[in-house]
């Protein structure tokens, strides 16, 4: 991760695509990625951070639920086979990232007892904070055009999981239905759908683990109006039926 404090550096990635980082930018780089910097000047100045992947085991389940937009970032950054080896966040502008990233660095720079741990849940509150803005990743050129379109599907999916549409999301973003369906099956390889089913059975999994609402409140509260569809779905995920699924999480946290 690189976190531009003042300034501009140009970082060249894997050889073919040229990024200009300016003041307040972050760039996260897949493990797989390589990077060249060109000469930067005397007030240029940048802070490189070297994360190892098992960093993350405690920030990761930070992030308080799951969602599909979270599972496209983190697997961005952690599997080689992943289309997108870099996130450019153009974050100057998000104070709350910009305040955890200078808390990050004067721990890490205090060298004290407990840093590891401090810096961990930093970083976990920074995901979090950046999970929301998906509107600012990437958005450099004319090349980033179609995985913007997918950030933004991915964020509408987010919040529309009950009674969002593909024609909906399509009007908004003028783009044809069978083009949206495209780039979803090229990026994610996976439809519309598929993606909107998957994060119901996500937020029903969330609301079993974190609330008491009745089973059957909670297929009406993800938008769907068939119990028998949710129950065969919902176990094909999991694994296991919802009351299980309830049982199981919360002794998990006792």
């Amino acid at each position: 991760m690189v976190y531009m404090c003042t300034g501009t550096t140009t970082h060249i990635i894997n050889e073919a695509k040229t990024i200009t980082l300016k003041e307040g930018d972050l760039l996260f780089l897949n493990q797989y990625a390589t990077q060249e910097i060109l000469p930067a000047g005397e007030r240029d100045i940048a802070v490189n951070f070297i994360i190892l992947p098992e960093f993350f085991d405690r920030t990761l389940p930070m992030m308080e639920r799951e969602s599909i937009l979270r599972d496209f970032l983190v697997s961005s950054l952690s599997q080689n086979s992943a289309l997108i080896s870099y996130l450019h966040f153009r974050a100057k502008e998000i104070v709350p990232v910009q305040n955890l990233i200078e808390n990050m660095i004067w721990t890490l720079l205090s060298d004290r007892k407990g840093v590891s741990t401090l810096t961990q849940m930093t970083m976990g509150l920074i995901f979090m904070n950046l999970s929301a803005f998906a509107d600012t990743i990437n958005q450099d050129g004319p090349d980033q055009y179609e995985q913007n379109i997918v950030f933004s599907v991915l964020k509408y999916i987010e919040t529309h999981y009950k009674d969002g549409t593909l024609s909906q999301i399509s009007a908004e973003l003028k783009q044809p239905t069978y083009y949206i369906s495209r780039l979803l099956k090229k990026h994610i390889n996976n439809n519309f759908k598929g993606l909107l089913q998957q994060r119901k059975l996500q937020q029903a999994g969330w609301l079993l683990a974190n609330t008491s609402l009745p089973v059957e409140d909670i297929i009406g509260a993800v938008g769907y109006d068939n119990s028998s569809y949710f129950y065969r779905k919902f176990k094909e995920k999991h694994g296991v039926s919802p009351k299980e699924y309830r049982i199981s999480s919360r002794k998990k946290t006792l």
